[in-house]
């Protein structure tokens, strides 16, 4: 017997990162964007997607 997913992938992955810059960067976006831009280098294909 399968079970119908209570929500989405998208859905899931959304919640996961509210809950996750909630508890580390306090609701604040533009710190968890800055972390992650010097981790890691976008292309431009990359921003564009």
């Amino acid at each position: 017997m399968s079970e119908t997913p209570k929500i989405s992938e998208a859905g899931c992955i959304k919640s996961e990162h509210q809950s996750f810059s909630n508890r580390v960067f306090d609701r604040a976006f533009k710190p968890l964007l800055v972390t992650f831009l010097q981790e890691e280098e976008l292309s431009k294909a990359d921003m564009k997607n």
